[in-house]
């Protein structure tokens, strides 16, 4: 998705990846599939005139089950987002060009432990908070 004009904070940049999501699921729904690894990658405008290459800040969030409930998937990206910002890593650059891949899962079983979409929510918030953890299965 081409932005009018970059974006420079979280905020804004949600309400963009939320619509690309929206759309990505309403997709996968007519195909009955679900959600099973995401990849958002920024494009970012450097702010030094003499380097015109663009810089990519590239994160992916694999879920614990495949998923399609959009609130779900950008609350990841959310907490992703805030653990490695892009303004952090780059200095002060703008996101101009966002884009969203998704790897499409079938539909999983629903089980009767826990529900994984809220427990990924939950992993990722002690994960901000404490650092990563050891004992999480597939953390990398």
């Amino acid at each position: 998705m081409d932005l009018d004009s970059p974006v420079e904070l979280l905020e804004p940049l949600l309400f963009v990846l939320n619509r690309l999501l929206e759309q990505v699921c309403a997709r996968l729904r007519m195909h009955i599939l679900a959600i099973g690894e995401i990849k958002v990658t920024l494009t970012l405008e450097r702010n030094d005139s003499r380097n015109k290459e663009p810089l990519f800040h590239i994160r992916t969030t694999r879920l614990p089950a495949p998923a399609r409930d959009t609130k779900l998937l950008l609350k990841l990206l959310q907490l992703d987002l805030e653990k490695h910002p892009f303004l952090a890593c780059h200095g002060s650059p703008r996101v101009d060009d966002p884009r969203e891949g998704a790897i499409p899962a079938a539909r999983a079983v629903p089980a009767l432990s826990p529900h994984p979409e809220r427990l990924e929510i939950t992993l990722k918030r002690i994960e901000n908070t404490v650092g990563k953890t050891v004992w999480r299965a597939g953390a990398a």
